[in-house]
């Protein structure tokens, strides 16, 4: 874990100076641990390890997909709206009823 208090040293042609600190939680990469098909779609299951005893705020957090990886300047995702999600214990599940016509996606897990 490496929460905490970090600043960062800034340097101008006027010289160099630190800014205020400020407080992170810098947390691991959600992990998406099994992809299952469901009708008309899939459904997502990915950890929770970043916050251990306490619940995640499910309104922090966005799946994003693409059809294809990310290259070059190319690093756009689109965010998947109409989908359903809930948390049991240290597990979170995310339905995707908008597969339809794209066979191929690639997915991530933001939390904002």
């Amino acid at each position: 874990n490496r929460t905490g208090y970090y600043f960062a040293l800034v340097t101008t042609q006027n010289g160099q100076f630190l800014t205020t600190p400020t407080f992170l939680d810098v947390v691991k990469p959600q992990e998406i641990l099994q992809i299952l098909p469901i009708q008309g779609g899939i459904r997502l299951y990915f950890d929770d390890v970043n916050s251990p005893g306490r619940p995640l705020d499910l309104n922090r957090v966005e799946v994003q997909w693409r059809a294809s990886m990310p290259h070059g300047t190319d690093t756009n995702w689109n965010v998947v709206t109409a989908g359903s999600i809930s948390a049991t214990s240290e597990t979170v599940r995310f339905d995707d009823p908008t597969i339809g016509s794209a066979p191929i996606r690639f997915y991530r897990i933001v939390e904002h």
